[in-house]
């Protein structure tokens, strides 16, 4: 991972130099110690040192209806949970690549979560 001070951003640089993950909100490790990078223009990842990529990617490709994600967590299950700006709450159950969105109609007070 690397910053730069010049723009005040993180982004992940593979070993041949090139971006992997740039626009960084926040990295938050599991408790299976995998790392997930929530971005603010391209969804969330899963990002994976030994081939120094991204595994895992959940966007506007995946069927999010937006790729500004703020926040994540994992629960028991190892669920990924995540908000993001007027969209509510989101759950990614990696094993099935399901994701549920939670918003007012589910009971989430605000769907402006950070």
């Amino acid at each position: 991972m690397s910053y730069n001070n010049k723009t005040k951003k993180y982004a992940i640089i593979g070993e041949k130099k090139q971006k992997v993950c740039e626009d960084i909100a926040t990295v938050y490790v599991d408790n299976q110690n995998q790392m997930w990078v929530a971005t603010y223009r391209h969804g969330l990842g899963k990002y994976n040192s030994t081939n120094d990529a991204i595994d895992i990617s959940v966007s506007t490709f995946q069927g999010l209806p937006i790729n500004d994600i703020y926040s994540i967590s994992s629960d028991s299950l190892n669920r990924i949970w995540f908000c993001t700006h007027r969209m509510g709450l989101f759950c990614y159950n990696p094993k099935t690549k399901g994701i549920n969105n939670y918003k007012s109609v589910n009971g989430i007070q605000t769907t402006n979560i950070s």
